[in-house]
């Protein structure tokens, strides 16, 4: 039997922070090296980042911080070098739960954001960042940014994969247009890019001018699969801002599938904001998930604009879903706060539209009679704005003015609403939902709320804001009840592999910890095929961070492997939300298995085994059959089912093709493909582009899987 051969592991994968000196004078020039000549005065982090970037080969390169150095400070003389190797893990220290390493960069001099990453898997946790850098930020991913040098240079094309987990950035200065983490492809970065699979989870943000920054620029720029979870954000009051913004600009770019879940959102401007500005057409920001976020005392908790600017033109905001939200309207500065905005054409924008907005399951109580009154919901349109849909939804308070304002009563079901010309229409009523405690912040519902198990369930998600299973009939509003929060602590989930990298075939096995019940996770391997994590263990958790109980899981999966290339292997919840990511590097192909038979008798003591005739040495090679002397043709590419829903677990459509004369396939997303079909299970509609290549060029296809989202499945009194 043949064994494949031993791929080079990294001499030296981690590197230890010994100083919190910012100097650079032991050897750089790759991680051994430093190590064996760190300087006298021990490796600065400054060093470790430079000697990661150096590293040749595969796998990660892990830097992290001798125990001695806790609650130091780290004072930047200048930004750090961009970050431009693959696999680079960046792991701080933390005391009662908080980062404590502090990065303090106010005395940096450069231009550019305090981290430019500019490579592919990407990790940083347990850090404390106290200045924030104008017109950048502190962590900027893709795009361009500058070198040490002060030169301008481009991340690659194709980046992906990036885990912010765990970080604390705080300023009392914050810098104008800055945000603590930039996700962008702007600058030089003009065409054909895409940013990918991103997690910023369990970070806190406060007093920033803004604190993440999603947008594409440029032409025909990607950024998509991005998770926003577990995070705080406080204080972003800066004129024009807001918490988490989800933006595009410029021409022909598309921001798809990012997921803003189980955050809380205090004393802002604005909440999250999506919207398309500046001198831009042909823009869409597709696909976003706004889940089982808490809003409290900020002037405007959501917004979705198409066309901010006179000059944007042409731009759709589409499929945004709004669920399970909690929205208190407790003033914002002594002014009346709003729930959101639904926008087509700002300042005399043209032909921008808002479709499909989903507003699900959300509770929206517009504080007490000490507070300023507020604002629900509104629609301000010139015809763009189309398929608002309301249900479940609880809009109870202490209005200025109506709670629900270019809505009509048949966009509205099964909600309470405090509003005249509701109630009596399509399932909605107008009575107080009794909630435990307003005005102690308890929004669940007691044993007699008229809203208890009054929605409908077609649509209506899983589980509500506390985790907690929803009934059927679901209740309305945002919680099923008055039980306790049982979610887990953290949307990060450790995801780790053995081995991670080899050559093909390569048999991987994949462990996850920290999971909540019910077990309905998967992972993407992320060569087009997935699997569902078995559950290994559980545990009783009865005080995690915040507070919260439970039940904590492990689970387990293995998959093989069979062709060279970097993977990113990721974990996904029910509602399709990544919590888990591990890279997996395949290198070089399959050895080539030769079938030599003997040509000459063989003697084995006495007895005598005849010659074989000769035959053709036997290559067990090459998956692709066909002729390279036509470029290939693809003659079918389908999707089964065409449309699917990310929440219900395990729910996956398989790809098939009919392909003559290619010698090798790929599909966008996935990578290198053999066969003729593959299952893929993606969180929002996707487009995956088939292309056949051989010798004389390629040929291409395309086909969608349409991901429903929480839209109804039947007819029902929505429709109008």
């Amino acid at each position: 039997m043949l064994g494949a051969p031993a791929v080079a592991q990294q001499t030296c994968p981690s590197l230890v922070v010994s100083t919190n000196d910012d100097v650079v004078n032991g050897d750089t020039s790759s991680p051994c090296a430093l190590i064996a000549n760190p300087g006298p005065d021990g490796i600065s982090l400054r060093e470790a980042l430079l000697a990661a970037n150096n590293a040749t080969g595969s796998g990660t390169i892990t830097v992290t911080f001798a125990s001695a150095l806790a609650g130091a400070t780290i004072t930047l003389t200048e930004r750090f070098a961009p970050i431009t190797r693959n696999q680079i893990t960046l792991t701080g220290l933390t005391g009662n739960g908080q980062p404590n390493i502090t990065i303090d960069a106010s005395q940096s001099t450069g231009a550019g954001c305090t981290l430019f990453v500019a490579a592919s898997q990407f990790s940083m946790s347990g850090l404390r960042f106290t200045f924030t850098p104008a017109n950048c930020g502190v962590i900027q991913i893709g795009g361009a940014g500058y070198s040490l040098s002060g030169q301008l240079i481009n991340a690659p094309a194709q980046i992906s994969g990036f885990q912010i987990n765990g970080n604390t950035f705080s300023t009392t200065n914050p810098g104008n247009s800055s945000s603590a983490i930039f996700i962008t492809t702007t600058f030089n970065m003009t065409s054909g890019a895409t940013i990918s699979d991103a997690a910023i989870s369990n970070n806190t943000f406060a007093g920033q001018f803004e604190a993440i920054n999603i947008g594409t620029a440029g032409t025909g720029n990607v950024i998509e699969n991005i998770t926003v979870s577990n995070n705080t954000f406080s204080q972003m009051t800066s004129s024009g801002t807001s918490a988490v913004e989800v933006d595009a600009e410029q021409t022909n770019n598309t921001v798809n599938g990012v997921q803003i879940v189980q955050n809380t959102f205090t004393d802002n401007l604005q909440g999250a904001v999506i919207d398309i500005g500046g001198a831009s057409s042909g823009n869409s920001i597709q696909n976003t998930l706004i889940a089982r976020n808490v809003f409290s005392g900020n002037l405007q908790a959501l917004g979705a604009v198409a066309g901010v600017n006179s000059d944007s033109a042409n731009n759709l905001i589409a499929n945004t879903q709004i669920v399970d939200n909690l929205i208190e309207l407790t003033g914002f500065n002594g002014q009346g706060s709003a729930t959101i905005q639904l926008i087509d054409n700002q300042s005399g924008g043209t032909n921008n539209k808002v479709t499909d907005v989903s507003f699900v399951n959300n509770t929206i109580n517009n504080g007490n009679s000490s507070d300023p009154p507020g604002w629900g919901l509104w629609v301000i349109s010139s015809g763009g704005v189309t398929g608002v849909n309301i249900w479940n939804s609880i809009f109870w308070g202490n209005e200025s003015s109506p709670p629900l304002n270019g809505v009509t009563s048949g966009e509205v079901n099964y909600s309470i609403v405090d509003q005249s010309g509701f109630s009596g229409v399509n399932h909605n009523i107008n009575s107080d939902p009794l909630f435990v405690n307003s005005g102690g912040g308890n929004f669940g519902l007691q044993s007699g709320s008229p809203a208890l198990h009054a929605g409908i369930t077609g649509g209506a998600p899983a589980i509500d804001l506390d985790c907690q299973p929803r009934g059927s009939p679901p209740s309305i509003g945002a919680y099923e009840f008055d039980g306790p929060n049982i979610c887990p602590s953290t949307y990060s989930a450790p995801l780790t592999a053995t081995p991670t990298s080899g050559t093909p075939p390569l048999a991987v096995s994949f462990t996850a910890s920290g999971l909540a019940l019910p077990m309905t996770y998967t992972i993407n391997f992320g060569d087009g095929t997935t699997g569902a994590l078995t559950q290994s263990s559980c545990i009783g958790v009865t005080a995690i961070v915040g507070g919260r109980g439970g039940i904590q899981c492990s689970g387990s999966a293995s998959h093989t492997y069979t062709a060279a290339g970097s993977y990113s292997a990721t974990l996904l919840n029910a509602l399709g939300l990544t919590v888990g990511t591990v890279a997996i590097t395949v290198t070089g192909a399959a050895p080539k298995v030769s079938i030599v038979p003997p040509n000459k008798a063989t003697t084995l003591g006495s007895q005598t085994i005849p010659a074989l005739q000769d035959v053709a040495r036997q290559t067990l090679e090459a998956p692709f059959a066909g002729s390279n002397a036509t470029v290939p043709s693809i003659s079918s590419f389908t999707a089964s089912p065409a449309s699917i829903s990310p929440f219900a677990g395990g729910s996956s459509a398989t790809l098939s093709w009919t392909v003559a004369s290619a010698t090798s396939l790929s599909i966008s997303g996935l990578g290198a493909v053999i066969g003729n079909s593959v299952q893929v299970s993606p969180s929002q509609t996707t487009t995956y582009t088939l292309t056949a290549t051989n010798a004389q060029g390629s040929a291409t296809a395309q086909t969608t899987v349409t991901v429903a989202g929480y839209r109804l499945k039947r007819a029902d009194p929505r429709s109008r």
